[in-house]
């Protein structure tokens, strides 16, 4: 895609699940209904209505819908994004934006870089550069028990296991788990 910003509409039922994949490409991953979450290597973002994940290229995620979803999705050109974040955020989506995001959808794949297209991609990326961060995102730890332990939550909330329980599968002591997630 020759182009600065590729936007796409889309919708996802209930429970879909996108498994581990990678874009060339950035990614603005804006939910205008619904809630998603997003998965990768370093935590966990919750992307409710009205706000959007970045994520930067050639970062592997995963994506799970809470419900019917309907998103809009904004594929960045490394190139125009050097001087964003290098790690996942997620960001509230000013009018602007979504204003900007549902009109460069409504431009021809391959918009005029000089016309109207070209100046929504511009304001597009603009938008995403000023936009506040928000306190939507879950950390993993790097001690690869405590992760262990944290992505079986994620997975099984519901789960019944005890602190022994957990302890014992991820290969360490009841302390040292206490002691790690603490810190």
């Amino acid at each position: 895609m020759p182009r600065p910003v590729a936007v796409m509409p889309k919708t996802y039922a209930a429970g879909m699940h996108l498994a581990r994949h990678f874009h060339p490409r950035a990614q603005l991953l804006y939910a205008t209904s619904g809630l998603m979450m997003a998965f990768a290597e370093d935590g966990t973002w919750v992307v409710p209505e009205g706000h959007a994940l970045w994520i930067p290229p050639l970062l592997p995620h995963a994506v799970a819908t809470h419900g019917a979803v309907a998103m809009c999705s904004a594929y960045l050109d490394p190139a125009a994004v050097r001087s964003f974040p290098a790690s996942c955020r997620v960001i509230a989506v000013s009018r602007l934006l979504a204003a900007a995001l549902t009109a460069l959808a409504e431009e021809p794949v391959l918009y005029a870089e000089a016309g109207r297209g070209g100046h929504l991609a511009a304001l597009v990326l603009d938008e995403i550069g000023r936009a506040p961060a928000t306190p939507l995102a879950l950390p993993l730890p790097r001690d690869p028990r405590l992760r262990r332990v944290c992505l079986a939550l994620i997975e099984n909330p519901a789960s019944e296991a005890d602190l022994d329980a957990w302890a014992d599968r991820a290969g360490a002591s009841r302390r040292t788990l206490t002691r790690g997630f603490r810190a």
